[in-house]
């Protein structure tokens, strides 16, 4: 998030004012080694080995950021320097999704996270006889 921000600047209109509303970035491995995590740029692709996905940044509707983390669901998106969209086959009903949801409890929230974290509290013990109901061998 916070590079997505210093990417998304001018000198002339500050903050946010790079990108276009409804702008996907797709950083391919080479970029987020050299801009993001700082390693040589013919490192191994960072998170090759600790994400289950694939970064990309996206300016909604609203101008709001996120940064996505998209499922490697064929070989295309597990090569991460591939930024074709045969690697990102449901990108634009993810983003589709992302313009419709916001809120205003914080900065770039998104609004089903917060909702989850607003509502989902479970007291220990009724929670425990929750998961225990739901998972009793019959």
């Amino acid at each position: 998030m916070t590079h997505f921000s210093d990417i998304d600047w001018t000198d002339e209109g500050g903050a946010r004012s790079k990108f276009y509303s409804r702008t996907a970035i797709i950083p391919n491995a080479k970029y987020i080694n050299r801009n993001v995590v700082f390693r040589p740029t013919d490192a191994k692709p960072s998170g090759i080995d600790t994400y289950f996905g694939r970064k990309v940044l996206y300016k909604t509707a609203s101008a709001t950021h996120a940064v996505l983390n998209f499922a490697i669901v064929n070989d295309q998106a597990a090569d991460f320097h591939n930024t074709s969209m045969s690697a990102f086959p449901r990108l634009g009903d993810a983003l589709n999704v992302l313009d419709h949801l916001s809120t205003y409890l914080y900065e770039d929230g998104f609004m089903p996270l917060v909702r989850a974290h607003a509502h989902a509290a479970i007291p220990l013990k009724r929670g425990a006889e929750i998961l225990r109901s739901l998972f009793k061998l019959s």
